[in-house]
């Protein structure tokens, strides 16, 4: 184990400071935050958040959060060195260990390694790194199924260097072993070139099953998300605001081997909001074959600058017909079929599938979120000063402001 580092202050925060959800996969814009947030005055919380118990150790660092159970959980962090470090907890993400993968560092010392991830539970993990806007001859991927403690690598992958460069995504995994990895190799004229690689043993061989060559009609647009339920059926959605006037999703049955293009309906509340074809899909989530949710984004242009317009879309028969519902925005993320979180500006959360949301609070920052029941979640905040680490126990309404710790 590396050497770790020192501890900080506890402070408690009122009414869901910050959150931003990332599961997802939206990237932090840079924008100018301030170094206070600007809340709204809800009424106080019944019951005070649990107190933080003392620990003692080293500072950690962390950059993204995964909570898979109320004490497990995995994040990615730095130790202050050139490769992004992988974390592990036991006690509710107070103290943490690190668990990286043997993954040699950068040839050069000015590059840095960043890591894309999928954790199915405590004990099972995947890890692969990118090298900048690099290619990558000896790409593996880490797998663990002891929680980190140990490590083995998969073959070599295919697919680095049909492009530009090589940038891995997104990975995920179902049940039964199979799992894909996700990469962007190359961009062009309202082009965002992937490829796809596709594992049906728990990550040890990867097959390449799409690239520019073979698979041509899903690399348009800036891609914003994939899921899979099983070993066949999965979506894919992108951002073509502006580029295509209707915008549309793909689903697979074949493991992600094909895609099939389906454009979206209006929203039911606003008929003529893809007229200025500025509009994209984010957030695909598939809860059975049947039933499916993703967010859609509008934007428009005006003397006041831009605005937008968040939506959810629902389905029950696999796509042929999508309900609507207007909400708050954000990304989303759900931990059922019915409980979830719309993470923007405001933060909303429902309990009724998307049918109808409840403002938790409104922040004016950058976070990562997790949650693993309707009330128990953590956060990342991210500001001009440097990040810092929020539990709620109510949903998002109060926060709790706490230093993780290395493990002593």
């Amino acid at each position: 184990m590396r050497e770790r580092k020192p501890v900080m202050r506890m402070m408690f925060l009122t009414l869901g400071a910050l959150l931003f959800f990332t599961l997802s996969c939206r990237v932090i814009t840079g924008e100018e935050a301030p170094t206070e947030p600007v809340l709204d005055t809800p009424a106080p919380p019944t019951e005070a958040l649990t107190a933080i118990p003392t620990v003692t150790g080293p500072p950690v660092d962390l950059h993204d959060i995964w909570m898979v159970t109320e004490t497990d959980g995995w994040a990615l962090g730095s130790d202050g060195d050139n490769i992004q470090d992988v974390f592990v907890t036991r006690d509710g993400a107070y103290t943490w260990d690190i668990v990286t993968p043997p993954e040699a560092p950068p040839e050069d010392p000015e590059e840095y390694k960043a890591a894309v991830v999928y954790f199915m539970d405590s004990l099972h993990g995947w890890v692969t790194y990118s090298v900048g806007w690099h290619f990558r001859d000896d790409a593996v991927v880490w797998i663990t199924q002891d929680g980190g403690q140990s490590w083995q690598a998969s073959a070599i992958l295919p697919g680095t260097n049909v492009g530009e460069y090589y940038s891995p995504s997104q990975m995920l995994f179902v049940a039964g072993g199979t799992g894909w990895l996700r990469s962007s190799v190359g961009a062009g004229m309202h082009k965002d070139y992937h490829v796809i690689v596709i594992s049906a043993d728990g990550g040890n061989n990867w097959e390449l099953i799409v690239d520019p060559y073979m698979v041509d009609n899903i690399h348009s647009c800036g891609k914003t998300g994939m899921t899979f339920l099983d070993a066949n059926t999965g979506l894919l959605t992108r951002d073509c605001m502006g580029v295509v006037p209707t915008p549309d999703l793909f689903w697979t049955f074949d493991g992600g081997r094909t895609w099939i293009e389906q454009q979206l309906p209006a929203p039911a509340s606003a008929p003529t909001a893809f007229d200025d074809g500025y509009c994209g899909v984010y957030s695909p989530i598939l809860f059975s074959a049947q039933h499916a949710l993703v967010a859609l984004n509008c934007a428009t242009y005006g003397d006041d600058g831009r605005t937008e317009q968040w939506y959810v879309y629902s389905t029950l028969d696999g796509g042929l017909n999508w309900q609507t519902e207007p909400f708050s925005g954000g990304p989303l993320m759900f931990i059922d079929d019915q409980i979830g979180w719309g993470i923007d500006r405001d933060i909303v959360r429902t309990i009724d599938g998307g049918q109808t949301w409840e403002t938790m609070g409104s922040i004016h920052w950058d976070s990562r979120v997790t949650f693993v029941t309707e009330h128990l979640g953590w956060v990342i905040e991210y500001h001009e000063e440097g990040r810092q680490v929020f539990r709620t126990e109510d949903g998002g309404l109060t926060w709790l402001e706490y230093q993780p710790m290395s493990v002593p």
